[in-house]
């Protein structure tokens, strides 16, 4: 009696630390940051002199090298920049509070984006150049920077991290299998029970809202 005891307070302690891992985890998943919050990292990450992340932290961003480099680590590091692609302007906005009474100012970020030519990469130095000069557009045309964190997109490669995460934990039919199996099919349950997964780990969903349709 006493060593079934002791097996079950073992098997409640493994379950109560898996249980505690995957909730770590699913919370990582899903972030949420403001912009002086990736500017320290940013600072950190490109070995910054501490004393230039004051400056930032005043949103003052001084037209040099350096700046610029932190304003484009910080923007990969909120989701709203991407080398290929240029700024993400749904994730951009998040990070920018319009005056409400200015119905004017879509029209002067849009066209201050257009007169950089920030949609050309060939018209720029670089990457550094394209977003700071994209940054600069929403900072001086679009609105105040909102100081609250918000939600961060995921790259692709954390998306794709999400999926086969609830595969593993759903023990999705195949997922484990070390060759590929035809005979091995999924339900409709069990896709939907993947997709019910990837959209509460990504916070794209919740059962309690339903879909975070700003977060798409």
């Amino acid at each position: 009696m006493a060593r079934l005891s002791v097996r079950y307070i073992g098997l409640v302690t493994v379950l109560v630390t898996a249980v505690m891992a995957a909730s770590h985890r699913y919370q990582d998943c899903v972030q949420k940051k403001n912009i002086a919050q990736a500017q320290e990292e940013c600072v950190r990450y490109l070995s910054i002199p501490c004393a230039r992340l004051t400056v930032y932290n005043d949103y003052i961003y001084p037209n040099d090298t350096e700046t610029q480099c932190m304003v484009r680590c910080m923007g990969v590091n909120l989701g709203w920049w991407n080398d290929d692609h240029g700024v993400q302007e749904a994730a951009i906005r998040n990070y920018f509070h319009p005056d409400p009474d200015d119905s004017q100012y879509d029209r002067r970020t849009y066209h201050c984006l257009k007169s950089q030519r920030l949609d050309n990469p060939a018209s720029h130095v670089g990457a550094c150049d394209r977003a700071y000069e994209s940054f600069r557009c929403y900072y001086e045309q679009y609105g105040n920077i909102v100081v609250t964190p918000q939600f961060v997109p995921l790259s692709s490669l954390q998306l794709w991290d999400a999926i086969l995460q609830c595969a593993n934990m759903l023990q999705y039919p195949g997922f484990n299998s070390q060759q590929c199996d035809d005979s091995v099919k999924p339900s409709e349950r069990d896709i939907g029970c993947l997709a019910r997964c990837f959209l509460l780990r990504t916070g794209l969903y919740s059962d309690q809202h339903g879909p975070n349709l700003d977060r798409l």
